[in-house]
């Protein structure tokens, strides 16, 4: 009885000590998994500030994607494909419209500044060159995005 007894104590010792193992290896782990996140989160800000992403409330990205969408209808004589819809934290809106360039660069010209904008971002969905009657010209399907503070992704 007494060897059982000793053992006893030894293996409630051993568990115990497990038992203390054991967490601190999960608070460890936690703690890795909370610093890997606020490093992740600094990142991002840091990136958001470098690129001087314009922070816009619901309202006024809204109203913003408005003003370039009537620039595009009034410039290329756009139509709308799909209304503006709202979609994790972004308003969308679908146009297509034909450019008729002076010069084949242009074409570049007008799909290097919607690749470089970042508000509203222009997710080009389509490009179709014709030629007709000797004029050349060039069919853009977009998806214009404007993204805004608050919704399902904060940033």
């Amino acid at each position: 009885i007494g060897l059982l007894s000793i053992e006893y104590i030894v293996l409630e010792s051993v568990t115990e000590n497990t038992l203390k193992t054991s967490r601190e290896l999960e608070r460890n782990l936690r703690k890795l998994r909370i610093n890997e996140t606020e490093d992740a989160l600094q990142q991002l800000s840091n990136e958001i500030n470098r690129v001087n992403l314009p922070k816009m409330q619901s309202k006024e990205a809204r109203n913003y994607l408005l003003e370039v969408l009537e620039e595009f209808r009034r410039r290329y004589d756009a139509r709308v494909k799909k209304q503006i819809t709202e979609s994790e934290s972004s308003f969308v809106v679908e146009i297509e419209f034909t450019y008729i360039p002076e010069e084949p660069e242009d074409v570049i010209q007008l799909l290097s500044y919607m690749k470089k904008s970042i508000s509203p971002i222009f997710n080009v969905t389509g490009v179709d060159f014709r030629y007709n009657k000797n004029i050349r010209s060039v069919v853009i399907e977009v998806e214009m995005i404007q993204p805004f503070v608050g919704g399902k992704y904060v940033y």
